[in-house]
């Protein structure tokens, strides 16, 4: 009798879990609301299409929710689809960030960091920060700060968000199982990372081997969810790795180069953007030009409102032959870079 009695809770137990599954919060099973997510790369300088063997310009997204109840933040994400899908959020208030790839991800390495994680207000990405012993003939001011090429990044966020118990109801599946109502929220990514162009004009160009610089100013860090940069200035070493000699010359040209950055300082703050040349000649001498190749860039920059930043000099070498063949692509990274 007693076994019998034992196998009538359980299969009642079973009757009651199985009934739970198929009803709406109106019964007390459920407690998330089945939400759609919609992202709108368009204005963030990502393209998620951009896919190859080895590269993915993006692997997933994340929707970061910071509870306000004070609460531990969580995280969901989109994997399958970097434009769509859904995600499973409890009843309560939110304030949500959203970026491509995560805070935690390993794929940033050593080129972002990211720090008050858990606040909504707060939580920031920087620019790593290299060792500027690592770059030769180099004197940093006091407090200067060196840092890495950034990846790509980008955000979106709003600081209200309500699921209600109405909300997990009506995003439940009905008796024929179709979604009574999509509750959606349309994430449109923008852009945080801008990319810097350095052009500059030689005068016999097929004297330089290597021309390298220093980009001063630009913000090492910016805030996720107002998408502001921080008053924090920083120092980029860059080489110019493309050489395009003139059509009617075999002498002069221009050497270019690229790299991101968090872009300009904020409004307020009062910005100072320079830059620093350096030539190693063909014949392996480092040129030293009657007037140092610094620049004051600050006017330059301040009126460019884009997210492509120009930054253009000319320069003029001395006359010089070498053994070695200039072309596109002929220098590897190296470990020094002479400034």
């Amino acid at each position: 009798m007693k076994k019998r009695q034992i196998y009538i809770l359980i299969l009642f137990m079973l009757l009651i879990i199985g009934s739970c599954k198929r009803q709406d919060f109106g019964s007390g099973c459920y407690v998330s609301a089945r939400i759609f997510v919609d992202v709108n790369w368009d204005d963030s300088g990502i393209n998620p299409s951009v896919k190859s063997e080895d590269y993915s310009e993006v692997h997933r997204v994340s929707l970061r929710f910071f509870p306000k109840d004070g609460s531990a933040p969580f995280e969901h994400y989109l994997e399958s689809s970097v434009y769509s899908g859904y995600i499973e959020v409890p009843v309560g208030e939110y304030s949500i960030m959203a970026m491509n790839e995560s805070v935690t991800d390993v794929y940033w390495s050593d080129r972002l960091l990211f720090t008050d994680i858990n606040d909504f207000n707060k939580i920031a990405a920087t620019v790593a920060p290299v060792d500027p012993s690592l770059y030769r003939y180099y004197a940093p001011t006091s407090g200067e700060l060196f840092v890495q090429d950034a990846h790509k990044l980008a955000s979106w966020s709003i600081d209200d968000f309500s699921v209600t118990p109405s909300m997990v109801n009506r995003s439940r599946l009905d008796s024929i199982g179709t979604t009574q109502e999509d509750i959606v929220i349309h994430v449109k990514m923008r852009r945080l990372t801008y990319d810097a162009r350095v052009l500059v004009t030689v005068k016999k160009l097929k004297s330089a081997h290597t021309i390298q610089g220093a980009m001063r100013g630009f913000s090492q860090k910016v805030y996720l969810s107002s998408a502001e940069t921080a008053a924090i200035p920083s120092t980029k070493f860059f080489k110019l790795r493309e050489f395009m000699f003139d059509a009617d010359s075999v002498s002069d040209g221009i050497a270019e180069t690229s790299f991101q950055t968090f872009g300009k300082l904020p409004v307020g703050s009062t910005p100072d953007y320079s830059m620093m040349l350096d030539v190693v000649l063909i014949d392996g001498s480092t040129y030293t030009p009657p007037y140092p190749f610094e620049y004051d860039l600050t006017e330059d920059v301040e009126i460019q409102d884009g997210f492509l930043i120009n930054i253009a000099a000319s320069i003029e070498l001395p006359h010089r032959d070498g053994d070695e063949h200039i072309a596109v692509g002929d220098w590897d990274d190296e470990e020094h870079i002479d400034l």
